[in-house]
């Protein structure tokens, strides 16, 4: 190991025992960004991702000033034999690249929608978990028919919500009448029958956003699993897609 990897390994280990201050945690993670040392970077984003939310110190936020070549290098682990890694990187990638203009994007965004798409059917809900959020923000219309399917019929109640989000987060970037034709049948059935109410809950706000309308369903009452918010908008929406959908027959 060169001298400034184990000068950045020495005061990971530092921080550690004092429980990532902020201040300190945030220097070292800009002084991270700043350096050429990518991989013992990336090792420290996947330490941190394993930890309680609550005690993260986040060096992921400034993977992105490594550039073009912190791109190259999450890309060379798409393919890793260890799936975490794979994943763990394939959801940084997802971030990073919406976020910036690299060379053969089109390539590389097509490369990373693959490997999604592989481990969105991964036995691991997790895996499925981030694949999924991910596609959100950089599928295409192409990927809505995993989506739908994870939303309607995914064992995991998580996966379900995020497949219902991943479509939110799609608007704005794709036509919100593409959005509306293909997802419209696969929300209503969510609404309609899903049990769990978060996963109600995020759905009818996916309704919201990419129909423009408003059933006064707040974010806040999703994240508190407040059961009659939920219900009242969800009422709403299902009565106003089942709406735009006899105005399409």
């Amino acid at each position: 190991m060169n001298s400034s990897a184990e000068g950045f390994r020495r005061r990971y280990e530092e921080l550690k025992e004092k429980g990532f201050p902020f201040s300190e945690a945030l220097n070292l993670t800009y002084e991270l960004g700043d350096s050429e040392e990518i991989a013992l970077h990336f090792e420290f984003v996947l330490e941190d991702r394993k930890r309680p939310r609550a005690q993260r110190w986040h060096p992921e936020d400034t993977f992105r000033h490594h550039r073009y070549k912190g791109v190259l290098y999450l890309k060379s682990l798409l393919t890793s034999e260890d799936q975490y890694c794979a994943v763990e990187a394939a959801y940084l990638l997802a971030e990073l690249l919406p976020r910036g203009r690299y060379p053969n994007q089109e390539e590389l965004t097509g490369e990373l929608i693959k490997t999604l798409l592989i481990y969105a059917e991964s036995e691991v809900a997790e895996y499925r978990r981030n694949c999924l959020i991910a596609l959100g923000w950089v599928g295409t219309e192409h990927e809505i028919p995993t989506l739908e399917r994870h939303l309607r019929s995914d064992p995991d109640s998580l996966c379900r919500a995020w497949s219902a989000s991943a479509f939110l987060q799609m608007s704005g970037r794709l036509p919100n009448d593409i959005l509306r034709e293909k997802t419209c049948e696969a929300l209503a059935f969510c609404i309609e029958h899903e049990p769990d109410v978060f996963v109600r809950g995020v759905a009818v706000e996916t309704v919201q956003e990419i129909w423009n309308v408003k059933f006064g369903l707040r974010g806040s009452a999703v994240e508190a699993r407040d059961q009659k918010a939920v219900d009242r908008g969800a009422s709403r929406a299902l009565k106003y897609l089942n709406e735009e959908a006899k105005l399409k027959n």
